[in-house]
């Protein structure tokens, strides 16, 4: 609180006449509170520029999702960022790490049985389980947890299997362990990076500082 009159009160709660304050103490008393003051004023704007950028994260990103699936094209990865536009290009603001995925560790081993029952239900022998060793070398690490990449990439293959005749049948335990993963995929909120440039009156692309070591 900035000081004023003839007493002042320090961080005890002690009161002092001012004429015994030295005019250092005093000028620091006034360019604290002055930027304290400022950087509340920032803080609060900051927070705005955060809403206003997972908002518009969010929309989009919905908003992209339906059209994959509308033109049957990849769906974009909600965690992954992305760098948005304006129409005439004179805005760009690029997102990163809008949001970090996690994976609930009480379905693995439900996995890993769905995984154990598909590769059991295929005719083979030392053939057979050789793979189902590598696809949990590649799943699983030897603590059990999940490599979530690896899980990406054995889920663009779930739709082979459900459009198949022949291995749709014996192929259910792996569906079904895609199907868990599904569900056991978790998000929260990232440390997301906001990097915003604004054209110029010279037509040149300029970051717009947001950190204070931007300035």
């Amino acid at each position: 609180m900035r000081q004023s009159g003839k007493t002042w009160v320090d961080h005890n709660g002690r009161e002092m006449p001012s004429y015994a304050i030295s005019p250092v103490l005093k000028l620091e008393d006034k360019h604290a509170n002055i930027i304290a003051k400022a950087a509340l004023r920032a803080a609060e704007a900051l927070r705005k520029v955060d809403e206003a950028v997972r908002t518009g994260y969010e929309e989009i990103l919905e908003a992209k999702l339906k059209d994959a699936k509308i033109y049957d094209k990849a769906e974009p990865n909600a965690a992954g960022g992305m760098t948005v536009r304006s129409f005439d290009r004179t805005s760009e603001v690029k997102i990163t790490k809008p949001a970090s995925v996690y994976f609930d560790e009480t379905y693995t081993e439900i996995v890993k049985r769905k995984f154990d029952e598909y590769f059991s239900s295929i005719e083979g022998d030392e053939q057979v389980l050789f793979l189902r060793d590598i696809v949990s070398a590649l799943l699983f690490s030897t603590r059990g947890n999940v490599d979530m990449s690896k899980v990406l990439i054995l889920r663009s293959h779930r739709e082979r299997l459900q459009n198949s005749r022949k291995l749709r049948e014996k192929g259910k335990p792996f569906i079904e362990a895609m199907d868990i993963y599904d569900n056991a995929i978790r998000t929260k909120k990232g440390n997301m990076g906001i990097y915003v440039s604004q054209m110029d009156e010279n037509g040149k692309m300029r970051s717009v500082p947001l950190k204070y070591m931007d300035v």
